[in-house]
């Protein structure tokens, strides 16, 4: 079983799971195109993407990814990004 508990309905409704992933990855190519423009918001996405996607499966396994991390994680993230911009 997942260590986060919705992997269960994911495997339940595969179809709708994969369009709305789907959905999400074209939304976020079209904001990193509009934010860096086309050849580069294309390369730093794909780049994002490997990055994001190879933490994923290195960390996984460990049973690192849950929702105490990936919260701290994110408020990591957000007052790194008001502190230095």
């Amino acid at each position: 079983m997942g260590n986060l508990g919705f992997e269960h309905s994911i495997a339940e409704h595969k179809k709708a799971s994969k369009y709305v992933s789907l959905a999400l990855m074209i939304f976020s190519l079209g904001l990193s195109c509009i934010y860096w423009g086309l050849g580069s918001g294309t390369f730093t996405f794909f780049i994002i993407l490997m990055t994001v996607a190879s933490l994923v499966i290195l960390l996984a396994p460990l049973r690192l990814l849950n929702y105490r991390f990936l919260g701290v994680l994110f408020l990591c993230s957000i007052l790194f990004e008001t502190i230095l911009f």
